[in-house]
């Protein structure tokens, strides 16, 4: 072939073109075809493999033939192909975006709006759902406008799932806690411009209530924890304990002080266990006179009319074994014993009841005093579950308050909300009166105070002016505080307990192990005078 004819195509054609002859063997490529395979193609099989390949990803193929006449007639193939990555890449922007459109629709038609939270590229919130101001305690015109950083360290919501999504740049999903304790599983997206350039982040969140609602979140990557009904904590030490007592079914005790929601205990227990089907009874027999508890738990005139008949199968609760005289503890201890009771007559009931007796710390004393028949103390204590009071699971307050509030809203029908500088001396108290105490408080709260945000100052005597605040700080914090702010409040606290519980400076000092000077030096810095105590 003439080679000025082959130059031609080579500066005249912005097309990929071979030419061969009619038995398929390559007479030219051009210089794009070299380029195309990475300057490879210097081989005519090289080129023969593109010449005979199918469409594909990378090329398509356009082959057309013509006629060379040069004194005699001679077939050649000129093959054109056509580079279409980029009509590739913008296929598969298309499908992404497709994908993406069909997420959002999919989010919207089961969160909406008001469970979403937009920021721009650097984490400043532009968008605040409604359900999402509610969820973490604080107003819409709080949130706009702040940085997702410092509203993290503020512990308005922790880990913050944008935070997440701007570290990594993909798409994430956990479980946050919010300022008011309460739990909810997020899912975080980048959004990014023509230039792949980040350029908002979009969230969308649901609070976990109950078990269905992380049955429903089906879709995400983050393993959520087992569900535990009735109990409000994070503490893993309870959870623990209710796990292994769900492993077996054997008789049990939930101790604990008063109000510390050891029937709720029991009920998750019973729930999660295999008698889940059967009925659940609690009885608080220090509530009760002792013919009271005998015709409820063994019927009037016939044992088949009493509670044990009716649950059987099931779990039934005891509260304040130690209430009831040793003639009665000891029946209670024969019929677990022997999985059945047996009447005046010598009928013998068969019964296959689980049961949980709930009893004060203060049981182990009354053992000890012979207040309490030992065989059924050692009976039921196989295990031992421990409810710590609320002043030692201080975490779980913002969740009970939670709780308390959706549970008021569905009775009276008024929202309301505290915040954030109440919950923190609600979080500070130390609640001695426990779950009933923090009820009865934010019951109050609904029936008697007009405000739907509660402040400081609608704060009673008590919850302000307890030893667990100083100069206005608690000492105990549902949020991250600088440290050095922590510090200094806690030396205050122990400089003052030290003062009143000693007679002089030099013996306060020896009491905190440190010198008398430097004693002195931090009084000067806290203005703490030598008269305080």
């Amino acid at each position: 072939m003439d080679e000025s004819f082959m130059d031609l195509w080579d500066s005249n054609t912005q097309e990929y073109v071979i030419i061969s002859d009619s038995e398929k063997n390559v007479l030219h490529f051009n210089g794009k075809v070299r380029s195309l395979l990475n300057n490879a193609a210097n081989s005519p099989e090289t080129v023969n493999t593109l010449i005979n390949a199918k469409n594909n990803d990378i090329i398509s193929i356009n082959r057309k033939k013509f006629m060379i006449h040069n004194g005699r007639n001679k077939e050649f193939r000129i093959t054109i192909l056509r580079d279409c990555t980029k009509e590739q890449e913008l296929e598969e922007q298309v499908n992404n975006l497709t994908k993406l459109a069909q997420d959002y629709e999919m989010l919207f038609d089961r969160f909406g709006d008001s469970n979403m939270y937009i920021t721009d590229q650097n984490g400043n919130t532009t968008w605040v759902g409604s359900s999402v101001a509610e969820t973490c305690g604080v107003g819409k015109e709080y949130l706009l406008g702040k940085n997702v950083y410092e509203l993290e360290e503020q512990g308005i919501f922790f880990p913050s799932i944008t935070i997440r999504v701007l570290e990594s740049l993909k798409d994430e999903t956990l479980i946050q806690t919010t300022l008011l304790g309460t739990k909810a599983i997020a899912m975080g997206f980048p959004i990014f411009d023509k230039n792949n350039k980040l350029q908002k982040v979009i969230s969308f969140s649901k609070v976990i209530q109950k078990k269905s609602d992380l049955d429903d979140f089906s879709f995400g990557k983050y393993r959520v924890d087992r569900y535990y009904p009735e109990v409000i904590t994070n503490r893993q030490e309870l959870k623990t304990m209710i796990d292994l007592c769900c492993r077996g079914d054997f008789p049990f005790t939930i101790y604990g002080e008063t109000g510390s929601e050891k029937e709720s205990v029991a009920k998750c227990i019973h729930k999660l266990g295999n008698r889940c089907s059967y009925p659940f009874k609690a009885i608080y027999a220090e509530t009760m006179t002792e013919d009271t508890l005998k015709s409820k738990l063994f019927g009037e005139s016939d044992f088949r009319e009493g509670i044990l008949t009716e649950i059987n199968g099931g779990t039934l609760f005891i509260s304040g074994l130690t209430s009831l005289s040793y003639e009665l503890q000891n029946i209670l201890f024969k019929i677990i014993r022997d999985s059945g009771y047996t009447d005046e007559n010598g009928e013998f009931y068969p019964l296959n009841i689980r049961y949980i007796a709930g009893i004060t710390e203060k049981a182990e004393e009354d053992k000890k005093d012979g207040q309490i028949c030992r065989m059924l103390f050692y009976q039921v204590g196989v295990m031992k579950v421990f409810c710590p009071p609320l002043r030692e699971r201080r975490d779980d307050i913002p969740l009970l308050i939670r709780y308390f509030m959706n549970l008021f809203l569905d009775i009276y029908g008024v929202k309301k909300n505290f915040n954030a500088n109440v919950l923190q001396y609600l979080y500070a108290y130390n609640w001695y009166g426990n779950f009933d105490e923090l009820k009865q408080f934010v019951e109050n709260y609904y029936l008697n105070d007009k405000k739907s945000v509660l402040g400081v100052e609608d704060l009673p005597y008590y919850v302000i002016n307890n030893q667990n605040i100083i100069d206005g700080n608690p000492l105990f914090y549902n949020r991250v505080v600088p440290m050095d702010q922590a510090v200094m409040h806690l030396e205050k606290h122990l400089i003052k307990m030290a003062l009143l519980q000693s007679e002089n400076g030099i013996d306060a000092a020896k009491k905190l192990g440190i010198t008398q000077s430097t004693l002195s030096r931090k009084m000067q810095k806290y203005n703490i005078t030598r008269d305080y105590r």
